[in-house]
């Protein structure tokens, strides 16, 4: 982790009230569906294109049922149950003291992606710090993909290799129907089978199956409701994510940061120059 995602990471620890962690560790849940497959992805991607040869990692989560999955870093889900867990007995503020900067629960995307086969949807969940959380939604069909003659051995299983363009790059996918689930990481479905690794061509973003678990029947594909969800369009959310990357420097001095992490801030925020979807629309 970088200084100044731990500087901005201390500064969000110390600056939340703890009735506001309260209030987000409690925010009700709605079941979707019964999960049937736990899916762990290494994403390795690259968010600076002025230092190409620096990539990121971060593993993420795929929890899939027979109608409906989410998708999220894999520490956000760890932090946000584990806060629950702790909301419950009691010991929250010991533990937020304690152990919340630990990398245990560190994660640099906050999405939470639901795909839902009932109404094909695809509803994103994400948050813009000091503006608020918001969510949107897409067509499951928004994926114009080709499958090709080209196979291989994937982690083990035999996959089929199929292109798109998604978010403004192009991808190409090994999806294995020895898994026979139309699902994948992050919003990228709609293939014969599971998603095992999906890139896009010029290898900024690759998300790589590192295994695979049938998870005990009590494993539920949940949603994490809110009433103060901003409900908007892609393009909106994202303008807003942008114009507050542009602003940071301000958002940290009006949110109680100093001059020497609103600098930092803005610095980092500014080598936020890659996104996944170059295409806002």
């Amino acid at each position: 982790m970088t200084i100044m995602k731990r500087l901005l990471l201390s500064f969000l620890v110390f600056n939340i009230s703890l009735s506001v962690y309260a209030q987000w560790f409690n925010e009700p849940i709605i079941t979707l569906d019964t999960a049937r497959i736990c899916v762990m992805y290494q994403l390795t991607y690259i968010d600076d294109t002025l230092h190409i040869d620096f990539k990121r990692q971060e593993k993420q989560i795929l929890i899939a049922g027979y109608e409906s999955s989410s998708y999220q870093s894999f520490n956000h889900h760890k932090f946000v149950t584990t806060g629950r867990q702790k909301v419950q007995e009691g010991k929250m503020v010991e533990w937020l003291q304690s152990g919340i900067s630990s990398e245990d629960f560190v994660y640099h995307f906050k999405y939470r992606i639901y795909k839902q086969q009932t109404n094909g949807t695809i509803v994103t969940t994400d948050h813009v710090f000091s503006v608020g959380s918001f969510k949107y939604e897409e067509n499951k069909n928004c994926f114009n993909w080709v499958i090709t003659l080209e196979t291989d051995t994937i982690n083990g299983y035999f996959s089929q290799k199929a292109i798109c363009d998604f978010g403004g790059r192009q991808w190409e996918a090994w999806f294995t129907p020895e898994i026979p689930y139309s699902e994948g990481p992050y919003k990228f479905c709609g293939l014969p089978g599971l998603i095992l690794r999906i890139t896009d061509k010029k290898g900024h973003y690759d998300f790589n199956m590192i295994s695979i678990e049938i998870p005990p029947s009590s494993t539920m594909v949940e949603y994490y409701d809110n009433d103060n969800y901003i409900f908007t369009t892609k393009k909106e959310f994202f303008k807003a994510y942008d114009d507050n990357n542009r602003n940071m420097t301000n958002v940290v001095l009006e949110t109680g940061g100093d001059a020497t992490v609103a600098q930092r801030a803005s610095r980092y925020a500014a080598s936020q120059n890659n996104p996944l979807e170059l295409d806002r629309k």
